[in-house]
């Protein structure tokens, strides 16, 4: 069967909508870049912490004082990023041929829908949600409420495993960009792509701390949870000889290849992990990754999510998660 040529009028066309394509892209993280830096610039966290403490003195919360005090101390003296310092080496990653899909969930009411801002043409979006989706959405939804899990597992729960294991849920792609809830895609994705030649697993490091022992002491401070669970899964990873200052990921965008066995092993010893201690996820990972060894395969695409222009943190998980 003859194919028919194509005009050169078309190539030429498909040429300028690249190139147009390209410099939106730009500008758009040139523009969120900007507005990334003055809302985390130094001034103005600074300007939340005394708002907090002027709060705390007016209606005079002593303890909440005296618990700031110490763990400014603590943090000061002890927490530090020098161990988030190694990443798998950037090589050349050809997406043209790869089916690719960005995908996030919401179960329960746990985070309000967020919309790409713009989508790649050649990439799925999929929202794994048992709540309404509007027809002219991004999203393309998965019903979870089909999953026997979803009346197993708490929202919660649900949530981790999808994240965790794109490959039970994305049989069918090469490469899966998972986005939390409260994640916001600004930019196009496939261009964060290109660095993933030899690696298979792309997340970013936490901006502040490189170690899972002093992230609990800040989530105990900041959060005001229940540590008992906690405290024994530290335990259990001190005695197996877990070191300090290890690495410590914030895992709310993970990149992943599907035919990595290896990442693949990762991921299901994570997930393990969790529903032994279904606590947060944040502790579980860099363990694994100590466990298996893979530490220098994995690609760091940035050391500061709030500061990676492709994406904004629109807000914090505050809705009750309940279903």
């Amino acid at each position: 069967m003859w194919l028919m040529k194509r005009p050169k009028i078309y190539y030429k066309e498909l040429r300028r909508l690249l190139y147009m394509n390209q410099k939106l892209d730009k500008q758009i993280i040139e523009f969120n870049k900007r507005y990334q830096d003055a809302v985390f610039s130094n001034e103005r966290l600074m300007q939340e912490k005394k708002k907090r403490y002027l709060t705390n003195i007016k209606q005079f919360k002593l303890l909440s004082i005296i618990d700031d005090l110490k763990y400014r101390s603590i943090s000061v003296n002890r927490f530090s990023t020098k161990g988030n310092c190694i990443s798998a080496a950037k090589a050349p990653y050809n997406t043209k041929e790869k089916r690719i899909a960005v995908y996030s969930c919401i179960v329960g009411s746990y985070d309000k829908i967020i919309e790409p801002v713009i989508c790649d043409e050649d990439v799925d979006y999929f929202l794994f949600t048992d709540q309404e989706v509007s027809k002219n959405s991004a999203w393309k939804k998965v019903d979870v409420t089909q999953y026997e899990d979803y009346n197993k597992l708490t929202p919660i729960e649900l949530n981790r495993k999808i994240k965790i294991l794109p490959y039970e849920y994305l049989a069918d792609y090469d490469v899966s960009v998972y986005v939390d809830g409260n994640i916001e895609c600004v930019a196009y994705i496939t261009p964060i792509l290109a660095d993933f030649g030899v690696s298979s697993f792309g997340v970013h490091y936490h901006s502040r701390r490189d170690c899972i022992y002093d992230e609990a002491i800040a989530v105990k401070h900041y959060r005001n949870i229940k540590t008992e669970e906690t405290k024994e899964q530290l335990k259990v990873y001190a005695s197996e000889g877990f070191p300090r200052h290890y690495g410590l990921y914030e895992n709310s965008i993970l990149i992943r290849k599907h035919d990595d066995k290896e990442i693949r092993q990762l991921m299901e010893l994570w997930w393990k992990e969790y529903q032994k201690y279904p606590t947060r996820d944040q502790y579980s990972l860099p363990y694994a990754v100590w466990k298996m060894n893979l530490r220098e395969k994995i690609l760091i695409i940035g050391n500061d999510i709030s500061k990676n222009p492709r994406f904004n943190r629109i807000n914090k998980h505050t809705v009750k998660n309940e279903r």
